[in-house]
């Protein structure tokens, strides 16, 4: 009986050594195809990275030019409303003396 136990531990660190190595296999290849990839593509990530700098800047160059748009914007819009309460002033002016000439 002892030596039947002794066969089945045997044989369960024997297979549990073998799983070990196939593990540690994969893992090494795994990380030397990692390796490969990265220097197979490191170009492409690099042109990729500058890419993405040269856009970030202009981004953010739109950016600023939308908010100096912006403010333009506003000023118009609030020289417009001056314009338009002379305007009104004048018209109500005229009224008044057409009105007051009968």
């Amino acid at each position: 009986m002892k030596e039947f136990f002794k066969n089945i531990i045997t044989k369960i660190t024997r297979y549990i050594k073998i799983f070990i190595g196939k593990i540690v296999k994969n893992i090494e290849f795994e990380s030397s195809k990692n390796q490969i990839i990265k220097v197979m593509y490191s170009s492409v990530l690099e042109n990729k990275k500058k890419q993405r700098d040269i856009l970030l800047s202009e981004l953010s160059i739109i950016k600023q030019e939308n908010k100096q748009l912006s403010k333009k914007i506003i000023l118009i819009k609030e020289e417009s409303l001056v314009y338009n309460k002379k305007i009104n002033t004048l018209n109500e002016f005229q009224q008044f003396i057409l009105n007051n000439q009968n």
